[in-house]
């Protein structure tokens, strides 16, 4: 009988502890987040991201304000099926990779570290997404990049 209930713990915690799999929930990460990142200068950075699905891949667009200007950073990513986590290709704005993870469901929280082309680290970034009335959740979609 301590046997069948050691058993019984090691398999439920080998479930709690699997990975997300791909297309268990992830089409739900459409939308758009507020984004909380680390920069190369050890400064910290606000964005909006927008994250688009076509096909069986993910667009991500970030948007940022520089002296009232907006700046664009893109995307292109895909689920890992045996980690269950994001992978990002970086381009426009800084080319480099991402990769997030499921950190929560409610809000909805992708955690996430990047990296650039001549960068010297790894860098934090955190996206949460934003509530169904938020006003970029109704803006018009992103045109394509070219």
């Amino acid at each position: 009988m301590r046997r069948i209930g050691l058993l019984l713990v090691v398999v439920c915690v080998g479930l709690l502890s699997a990975p997300i799999q791909a297309g268990e929930d992830w089409d739900s990460i459409v939308g758009h987040y507020q984004c909380a990142g680390t920069n190369p200068e050890g400064g910290a950075y606000t964005a909006l991201v927008e994250i688009v699905k076509r096909d069986k891949l993910f667009h991500l667009r970030w948007t940022m304000v520089s002296d009232g200007t907006p700046i664009y950073s893109y995307g292109l990513a895909l689920v890992e099926p045996r980690s269950g986590k994001l992978v990002v290709g970086l381009y426009g704005g800084v080319p480099g990779v991402a990769i997030y993870r499921w950190k929560k469901a409610s809000p909805l929280t992708l955690e996430g570290e990047w990296a650039a082309i001549n960068a010297t680290g790894v860098y934090a970034e955190s996206l949460t997404k934003l509530p169904k009335d938020h006003p970029a959740q109704t803006a018009p979609p992103p045109a394509k990049p070219k």
